[in-house]
């Protein structure tokens, strides 16, 4: 998604089809190892998740040999700015898990059969990607490759890769450390709090998805990108708020709208799972704005306070709400830590402005 923003702004489209060529191999072959990780640590996770069988983990494994692929295509879609084929691609993934899930759990398959799902799903997900990058590639009748910054983009890719574990981890853990805590009605209640607060998440995601190729096409022109930043913020904030304003309100309608009247005695819960959830929204749009101009320090807070995380469910994890009270507290630290760094950093940026003002250069 940088890179094509980037070439993209320099008018380099070949270079764009030389990254989906390259990228899109060496995502595929990271895909099939990862894969292979997975299958042979398949006892050790089903036992860490106390889950009887091992064949949930390695239907699941499946997932990989796709997910990583779809990525490089739709952070094409994404650089291009091609935010309805983008969408698109999302909503044929989402259909097909929705659709292919209820048929297969209905004939009987149960658990692998969601999974199986999740694997098809991802599946369809990569090839309509592809097919809407190969549309835009001919539409615009870019042919042949162009020389990339191939090593830049490796680099690049670790921090990244760093940022997004980081930040997938910290609306996540609390799931897996739940599931190996408690009780399996404990963690299957959890489990439907933490999806009806990841609604936030998604619903929400998109802001930061557009933000990021417009800060990135701004950054790499020198144009000022903040303003754009602050407006995703803003947005993401008022719709965080509104939804945990309705899960406070109306819990109970909420769940038994959802998952049914047997979940209703964790509905006093609900709340405070939202406010950590869209805690994290805000936490994801700084990140992707960092991630956007190569600024990497905003990883030292990510960091700690993941770790701080972790820590701190293993110390208090004697009931449910002790475990969102530590997932609130942390996460309202990061997003503190966070806003603290961009304020150091602008100030920054204003700094390096002054200087170049008055002749001085850098």
């Amino acid at each position: 998604m940088k890179y094509t923003a980037k070439y993209q702004a320099q008018n380099r489209l070949a270079a764009i089809n030389c990254i989906s060529r390259r990228m899109g191999l060496y995502a595929l072959i990271l895909g099939g190892i990862v894969t292979g990780t997975f299958i042979i640590c398949s006892r050790w996770f089903s036992n860490f998740l106390n889950i009887d069988s091992v064949f949930p983990i390695l239907a699941i494994s499946g997932v990989f040999i796709f997910v990583f692929t779809t990525a490089v295509f739709r952070g094409i879609l994404q650089g291009l700015q091609r935010f309805k084929a983008l969408s698109a691609t999302l909503v044929i993934e989402a259909g097909v898990k929705l659709l292919t899930g209820i048929a297969l759990v209905l004939l009987g398959f149960y658990v692998l059969g969601a999974v199986a799902a999740l694997v098809l799903a991802a599946a369809m997900g990569l090839l309509s990607a592809r097919w809407f990058v190969r549309r835009w590639r001919q539409k615009n009748n870019v042919k042949g490759e162009a020389e990339i910054d191939l090593r830049g983009m490796l680099i690049y890719s670790i921090p990244v890769l760093v940022f997004l574990l980081i930040t997938t981890l910290l609306y996540n853990v609390d799931m897996i450390m739940v599931k190996h805590y408690f009780a399996g009605v404990d963690a299957g209640y959890y489990a439907a709090l933490s999806q009806l607060g990841k609604i936030i998440v998604f619903g929400t995601v998109a802001i930061a998805g557009v933000m990021f190729p417009m800060v990135a096409q701004k950054f790499e022109k020198r144009e000022e990108f903040r303003g754009v930043l602050w407006r995703a913020i803003g947005i993401v904030s008022l719709l965080s708020i509104i939804a945990v304003a309705i899960y406070f309100l109306a819990p109970n309608f909420v769940i038994g709208l959802l998952y049914g009247s047997e979940y209703l005695s964790v509905a006093s819960l609900l709340g405070y799972i939202a406010i950590f959830m869209g805690l994290y929204s805000i936490i994801n749009v700084l990140v992707q704005f960092f991630m956007s101009i190569k600024n990497y320090g905003a990883l030292y807070p990510l960091i700690a306070g993941s770790i701080a995380q972790i820590i701190l469910i293993v110390l208090f994890h004697e009931s449910l709400f002790q475990v969102i009270l530590v997932m609130d507290i942390s996460m309202a630290a990061t997003a503190t830590a966070l806003f603290a760094y961009y304020g150091f950093y602008s100030k920054k940026l204003k700094g390096i402005k002054r200087t170049i003002s008055s002749g001085a250069g850098i």
